[in-house]
């Protein structure tokens, strides 16, 4: 065997980051920050080794907190040898936060790196996220990367590396870490058991023992990874010495380098055609992270939708400004809008949004995401304000008493009930007039709230309109008073009545009967009369079960947290009760007695509220449940309100259906995954469909979504800790409350895609936004940009320094054509030029003039990005 032919290991020294785990930020960053001093030591000493550190959090820590060994970092940077992989600001969970915040995460993460130390990162090093999604090939590659190295969610004994094609047909060079990261050590130096225990041998024989474990699955000739480090490992001198070692004692059998992750994924890039082609969804992986801390998933989701919110309204009054300078204003807006992204971006760490974490890293999380709720308060408030503060075009309302604002923040026309809630201490008000901008009289519900004769009255003001998408639309409101109230009287769309036994309701599309329990006992599609729930069944049937696991599992704790295969579903074996002294399933709502009663009435919906208490000895799970009746539609809607009380016990909302053959479906970040039975990760909505029928569930942060046969489920609450490696007491939630939003519909004879489930999901996530304003106030009119398309999704929309971003993505799964209109096109000072970039912002297309619109080409589930403004001047 010639050199050119011989085996290659490259040793990678790293250590494994946790921002946050078994310790708090502030207690791992000590020892962290000491790491880099370290590592710069060794290499200022030996000028062969190489090592790579994983996160920009931790680099711009140092890089502050040191000024004096700035010049090192970069320069050991630009000699190849101090490496950043994966780059991103934090290594997230890759499959509860949204697609969009991923391309946040690698953005701030790789801008920081290319500014600092002038390199690009090219491979995800992702080596302890709990799964990973079929959409990462092309995410990735749209980010600026070449290659993936992850550690957890494939069979341990599958080929490694290969290339990874994912649901659009992208095609990524892959490499599963065998054994994980911390393979290898030269001193005691780690903390994690498992680590140790791997590394019995050191020196050159250990290098000798791994090279034989990793060859086992080696699907290259010629190159290994070997990672030399681990959970927070001290970077290891005696590295150096064991490589020279092995080379002079071993080198017949392969040459050992000190080497990086990147010149690996070069190594074999050439060779990549030669690997194995595969197309793994790698999830379900410890699917009890889905569910744990719910308060962190629930927080994660809403703030999310703030930020989309925030972002979309200030890109698009922005665009109205034009080119001109930002103003002082608008420049304070942005710098909240980067500090909301930076604590929501650290809280989406791999560990803290699956909520593994220690108590006060929990408390922390809280507190940052109520520091970016705040921030992005500030931002609609400035937003509202400047809406009434345009010297630009405006919508002039010459009203007696007030103005109403709405803007649809979605790239879609969203038909929708606005509601307005107002004080007034005008005397006498027994009605209103709401017309539109075109004096139209709308149809509108008019009610009083509370009313206090010492006090302003608070009333609702409650009328339908389309809203064409990412635009505003402003009403003016005439108050009557004096006079009797005139109630315009209709033939009402719907039906209900209550008995004993519960409430049934009517209208044109179901019908609906609800047990006193709250749980939805039959449910009837007009068309056919075919009956969708089994008898003895019910939808939204709260079920409590044994739990004995830990934050990561069900059933069984891991203890040493190094689990790196799949899931097997556990929710068979916990919903039955066959054992009378084995118990799993421990109580139902169906099976509570329950009180039921019709709360409230509006424009588009009744209110039903039913409370009740699942029990098993001391044990207790209070629940309120809301249940909203759509009049127009054959959606259901749940607001579901949880108190537990106890330990180590799950709760779940159950729908059990007929369609025990039918094939899952659920949203990825940029896509739509068919899965198998069990509870995987998902967006914002699941389907279970059988031919032309089925049923699709749309929710607002709940991450575990399952299917058993023919029952779909979302994981809501857990009661479970991880105290045998940390404190974590208040992962119990023993008297937490916490508040759940989903939506179920069931549909026939037509294919789920007519549903446009992405849009149902979007409108939950993302309300209209509303503003009140006094009488004959001038308000912007917004009508920036429109995405005209059934499939292509809008998914973000931002202004930056004089520039804009688009991204959008084709949700069908097929091939599509949009139009990008730009209604102010023509009227601004300069000309509006667009081009296309990848997802970090680099330009992968030259500029062209847009008058009024653009088309865009996608194909199946693409994401493309776009950047518009004034002519780049390079």
């Amino acid at each position: 065997m010639t050199m050119d032919s011989q085996r290659v290991v490259h040793l990678v020294p790293h250590f494994h980051y946790d921002t946050v785990y078994l310790k708090t930020y502030e207690q791992y960053l000590e020892p962290a920050l000491s790491h880099i001093h370290e590592t710069l030591r060794i290499m200022t000493e030996n000028p062969t080794y190489t090592f790579m550190i994983e996160q920009t959090i931790l680099l711009e820590e140092y890089w502050e907190r040191f000024p004096e060994q700035r010049s090192l970092l970069y320069q050991f940077a630009q000699e190849r040898r101090l490496e950043v992989a994966c780059g991103m600001y934090c290594m997230p969970d890759m499959n509860i936060p949204s697609g969009e915040s991923f391309i946040r995460q690698v953005a701030k993460g790789k801008r920081w790196v290319k500014e600092h130390l002038g390199v690009d990162v090219h491979v995800a090093w992702v080596s302890d996220s709990f799964g990973h999604h079929p959409q990462l090939p092309q995410l990735l590659q749209h980010c600026g990367y070449h290659a993936y190295v992850f550690g957890r969610g494939m069979d341990p004994d599958a080929p490694t590396p290969f290339r990874w094609s994912g649901i659009d047909g992208t095609k990524l060079l892959t490499h599963r870490l065998h054994g994980g990261y911390g393979l290898i050590m030269f001193s005691q130096s780690v903390d994690n058991a498992l680590e140790l225990n791997l590394n019995t041998n050191k020196g050159a024989d250990a290098i000798r023992d791994r090279i034989r474990f990793l060859e086992t699955v080696s699907s290259d000739s010629r190159d290994l990874l070997l990672p030399n480090g681990g959970d927070m490992a001290k970077p290891q001198k005696e590295a150096i010495a064991a490589v020279e070692d092995y080379n002079r004692r071993y080198k017949d059998n392969a040459v050992c380098i000190l080497s990086s992750v990147h010149q690996y994924v070069s190594s074999i890039q050439e060779r990549s055609e030669l690997l194995p082609l595969l197309s793994p969804d790698l999830n379900p992986v410890t699917p009890g992270i889905y569910s744990s801390r719910m308060g962190i998933k629930l927080w994660n989701r809403k703030i999310e939708g703030k930020l989309q919110l925030a972002e979309r309204w200030h890109a698009a009054i922005s665009l109205i400004r034009g080119f001109s300078k930002a103003s002082t204003e608008v420049i304070r807006r942005e710098l909240e809008l980067e500090h909301a992204w930076q604590q929501q971006l650290f809280n989406q760490f791999h560990d803290i949004i699956s909520g593994t974490i220690v108590d006060a890293g929990y408390l922390d999380s809280m507190r940052r995401y109520k520091e970016a709720d705040a921030c992005l308060d500030r931002v609609m408030a400035s937003l509202k304000k400047e809406m009434a503060a345009s010297s630009a075009p405006l919508v002039v309302n010459e009203l007696h008493d007030v103005v109403l604002m709405v803007m649809n923040p979605s790239c879609f026309t969203r038909k929708e009930v606005v509601r307005f809630h107002l004080e007034t201490s005008l005397p006498n008000i027994n009605g209103a007039t709401v017309l539109d901008e075109h004096g139209n009289d709308l149809e509108m519900q008019f009610r009083v709230i509370t009313e206090d004769q010492r006090g302003p009255r608070r009333i609702e003001l409650c009328f339908t309109d389309r809203l064409e998408g990412l635009s505003s639309k402003s009403y003016k409101v005439i108050w009557k008073r004096h006079e009797e109230l005139v109630v315009k009287q209709q033939e009402p769309s719907h039906r209900i009545s209550q008995s004993p036994e519960g409430i049934s309701f009517e209208n044109s599309l179901c019908r609906v009967q609800i047990a006193n329990n709250g749980c939805i006992v039959s449910y009837r599609l007009n068309a056919s009369g075919h009956e969708w729930i089994p008898e003895g069944k019910g939808w939204n049937e709260l079920l409590l079960l044994s739990d004995t696991g830990d934050l990561w599992l069900y059933d069984d704790p891991i203890i040493n947290g190094a689990y790196y295969g799949p899931m097997d579903d556990m929710f068979q074996q916990m919903a039955e009760d066959t054992k009378p002294y084995v118990k799993k399933r421990l109580g139902s709502s169906l099976r509570t007695t329950g009180m039921l009663a019709i709360k409230d009435e509006d424009a588009d919906k009744i209110i039903i509220e039913s409370k009740g208490n699942i029990r098993f000895w001391r044990m207790q799970v209070d629940y309120v449940t809301t249940v909203f009746l759509y009049k127009e539609s054959g959606k259901i809607g749940f607001g579901t309100k949880l108190t537990g009380r106890g330990r180590q016990y799950r709760l779940i909302a159950a729908f059990p259906t007929e369609l025990s053959e039918g094939h899952l479906l659920q949203e990825i970040p940029f896509g739509t995954v068919k899965r198998e039975s069990g509870e995987y990760p998902a967006q914002n909505w699941s389907a279970l469909e059988e031919g032309d029928r089925g049923v699709l569930i749309t929710n607002v942060g709940i991450a575990g979504n399952g299917r058993l046969d023919g029952t779909m489920y979302l994981a809501l609450t857990r009661s479970v800790s991880i105290d045998y490696k940390t404190e974590s007491e208040l992962a119990y939630e023993e008297g937490e409350t916490h508040v759940y939003r989903y939506e179920i519909e069931a549909y026939e004879g037509k294919p789920l895609a007519e549903l446009k489930p992405w849009r149902s999901g979007e409108q939950l996530i993302l309300p209209l936004v509303t503003a009140v304003y006094p009488a004959v106030t001038k308000l912007l009119n917004v009508d920036a940009i429109k995405v005209i398309s059934e499939t292509v999704h809008l998914t973000g929309l931002y202004y930056r320094e004089g520039t804009w971003t688009l991204r959008i993505y084709e949700a069908e799964g097929s091939h599509a054509l949009a139009t990008v209109h730009f209604p102010l096109a023509t009227v601004l000072d300069e000309p509006l030029y667009i081009w296309e970039e990848n997802g970090i912002g680099d330009r992968i297309s030259e500029p062209q003039r847009v008058h009024e619109s653009i088309e865009v080409e996608l194909t199946a589930y693409q994401i493309k990005t776009f950047a518009f403004g004034p002519k780049p001047t390079i």
